[in-house]
């Protein structure tokens, strides 16, 4: 589970988008946590320990390409906020192992075009260090200055999953619908994930 970080509150809220029912998870913690304590705040877990080996690979992933981008050895994450970043890659891998998920495959990601306001000031839709971290990968580009794919996530589904537009599953055991925190003008903003054989 998630207790490893401290005074940490999960929300799940049903709401609607264009009509669609989905469900909308919020953290909710005090802790801060800085990008030099999100390894050995993994390794102090009581997380089982491939779910360790992966998470801390997926941080690895992204600390290398924001380093790459930025050109820096010491890093920065201007744009990842701290403990989300640790929750959501944990949270993933949780997720996927109390379902025993044995494969995962993934549609192409998609990504924005133009500009966005960032931190730093306007930066592509496509988030360099996205981009890096989606090297051989496919990539939806869509004509809204919107970023679809995160840094985290992208680091996430280029390490465990399979890419691919010709699935097929024999069986759909489970359909879920999660809602993103932002409203898109026009687009539902949400993911989709089948459980199946």
């Amino acid at each position: 589970s998630l207790k490893f970080i401290p005074d940490l509150k999960i929300r799940v809220a049903s709401v609607s988008y264009q009509g669609i029912m989905a469900k909308q998870v919020s953290f909710i913690t005090k802790k801060v946590v800085k990008e030099h304590d999100f390894i050995p705040l993994i390794r102090k877990s009581k997380l089982k320990e491939p779910i360790k080996n992966d998470a801390i690979k997926i941080i690895n992933r992204i600390f290398d390409a924001e380093k790459k981008v930025h050109g820096a050895k010491d890093l920065h994450l201007h744009e990842l906020a701290d403990v989300d970043t640790i929750i959501d890659i944990t949270g993933v891998l949780l997720a996927l192992d109390s379902l025993n998920v044995a494969k995962v495959y993934s549609r192409p990601l998609k990504a924005g075009t133009g500009l966005i306001d960032t931190v730093e000031g306007k930066m592509p839709a496509f988030n360099l260090a996205t981009a890096q971290l989606l090297k051989d990968a496919p990539v939806e580009f869509l004509p809204i200055p919107f970023e679809f794919t995160t840094p985290t996530a992208a680091a996430i589904l280029s390490t465990i999953a399979e890419f691919t537009d010709l699935l097929t599953i024999n069986k759909i055991e489970k359909i879920g619908l999660g809602a993103g925190a932002m409203k898109i003008a026009g687009y539902p903003n949400l993911l989709r994930a089948f459980l199946g054989e």
